[in-house]
């Protein structure tokens, strides 16, 4: 942390709780002042609390979340240059979050509503829920940070990802109900395929970002068997998933970029059609990056010095059909 913090990079914390921070609150209390003594002078933020509303997780009512709020004062005048967010509920239960926050001290201010904005069990992320896809979701958190008055309307979406398929002991989703006498195919599977988990990633993030809705995406995570970016075997060697490789050749041909618009299809049933993107580089580049959520479609006439896949592959041919895989179309003109 503190070669992270010396290297210029922004670090943020998460102070995760489990049962006995609520039934020992002396000892949460103790660790939480021990955690930010440690840690104050390197990190930008910090999440109090993880996935709140889930009682595997350790709280079973508004009282012990009220509880576990307790050293929150005692903490915001002891380090005021370390921004704190919450409530850190997870999936789209804001009407939890809304009641998280009046548990939340008045006198401690909320620099972000952050929160784990899962939306894989709905496949993509354009897929709706009832009739509110994920940004529609990022504008409901939004409008919540503008009612609770945080600052800017900031949203930090601070965990999210989707489950490998074939994970089984590792998924998140089906690892509780797995032992050792299931048979093959008996615990449903969820999951997507690494490329899948790839293209649900990167569209994620580019919708979340380019809605300007949310500040900023942390992913989870790096490496781990089920959903990681990177898998680890039982012999602990690594492997750079399809997703590790799109993530890097975003961050690295548009980390620095400006959004400029987008075209999206018309907001009703399915969402499908294009989905496409305009950006600016600092070298005054121009480039989209698109794809097709629902059927493929004829891939849009553009005047493109290359076209690269999404981990960054050089096209040999301008493709005729545009996937749910986005493309790159580099150094476009005659845009509009």
């Amino acid at each position: 942390m503190k070669h992270l913090a010396a290297a210029g990079r922004e670090v943020n914390i998460a102070l995760v709780q489990d049962r006995r921070a609520l039934q020992e609150p002396d000892a949460w209390r103790e660790f939480v002042h021990e955690v930010l003594e440690l840690t104050h002078e390197y990190i930008a933020a910090v999440e109090f609390g993880h996935a709140i509303n889930r009682v595997k997780w350790g709280i079973w009512d508004f009282e012990e979340l009220k509880n576990l709020y307790a050293p929150l004062v005692e903490l915001r005048q002891r380090y005021p240059a370390v921004n704190i967010t919450g409530p850190a509920t997870i999936d789209f239960e804001y009407p939890f979050l809304l009641a998280a926050m009046q548990q939340w001290p008045q006198q401690v201010p909320v620099a972000a509503i952050s929160h784990h904005l899962y939306v894989d069990r709905r496949g993509a992320p354009e897929n709706p829920q009832s009739r509110f896809n994920a940004v529609d979701k990022f504008a409901l958190a939004a409008a919540i940070a503008s009612y609770l008055k945080v600052p800017d309307d900031k949203v930090v979406v601070s965990e999210v990802n989707w489950p490998i398929s074939g994970a089984s002991i590792y998924s998140p989703v089906t690892s509780p109900f797995e032992y050792r006498l299931a048979k093959p195919g008996e615990v449903p599977d969820s999951g997507v395929e690494e490329f899948s988990y790839s293209d649900y990633m990167l569209r994620y993030i580019v919708l979340a970002l380019c809605s300007g809705l949310v500040d900023r995406v942390f992913w989870w995570r790096l490496v781990a068997r089920g959903y990681g970016l990177v898998d680890k075997n039982d012999d602990g060697e690594l492997r750079e998933r399809p997703a590790f490789l799109a993530l890097q050749h975003f961050l690295l041909t548009l980390g620095d970029s400006t959004f400029v618009q987008a075209c999206l299809p018309e907001q009703r049933d399915q969402r499908h059609g294009l989905y496409q993107f305009e950006f600016e580089r600092p070298d005054g580049e121009h480039l989209l990056l698109c794809w097709s959520h629902g059927p493929a479609i004829a891939a849009p006439a553009l005047e493109a010095a290359r076209i690269e896949d999404a981990l960054g592959n050089s096209l040999e041919a301008i493709p005729k059909e545009l996937s749910g895989s986005p493309l790159y179309f580099r150094d476009v003109t005659g845009l509009s």
